[in-house]
């Protein structure tokens, strides 16, 4: 039994390394895009937009900034309450950033994604997302959702 056990945790350690290959290196190291003769605000909306369209809450939208969340589900809360809270926690929020600014002649965008679960006195613990494979995903949105809702949007 014991040698079973092990055999387990060394394949879940070697598969749990084993990680996809970032699509796109960026300067930050973050998500990032960069849309040309596209204001702030206009990416901004788009990325309401996105988040209200994938099932996200908004929680904050400023002229900089927009964060989306959504409560996770099945065993993935499961496993992120058990990491990051107990028993009493609430039910963990997987949420994004992303931040806009005006960039050359139009704007730019980078997203940080984290998990976060509120204690039962108060306290919130967050788990920052820094895999490749979160990463890829919000990178998609950036690349091909992001423009397409852009592209929509200014006819």
């Amino acid at each position: 039994m014991k040698k079973l056990v092990l055999v387990g945790l060394v394949s879940l350690t070697l598969f749990g390394c084993a990680q996809e290959p970032l699509k796109k290196q960026t300067s930050s190291g973050k998500p990032e895009g960069v849309y040309p003769n596209h204001t702030p605000d206009q990416v901004i909306e788009a990325l309401v937009q996105n988040c209200n369209e994938k099932g996200f809450t908004i929680e904050e939208q400023t002229k900089n900034n927009v964060v989306c969340s959504r409560e996770m589900q099945g065993g993935g809360a499961i496993f992120t309450q058990a990491l990051i809270g107990n028993s009493y926690s609430t039910t963990p929020l997987q949420k994004v950033r992303y931040s806009v600014s005006k960039f050359k002649t139009g704007s730019k965008v980078w997203a940080d994604a984290w998990a976060e679960t509120q204690m039962a006195l108060g306290q919130v613990n967050k788990m920052s997302y820094d895999n490749n494979q979160t990463k890829n995903n919000i990178q998609s949105v950036l690349d091909q959702t992001i423009p397409a809702i852009l592209t929509s949007t200014s006819h």
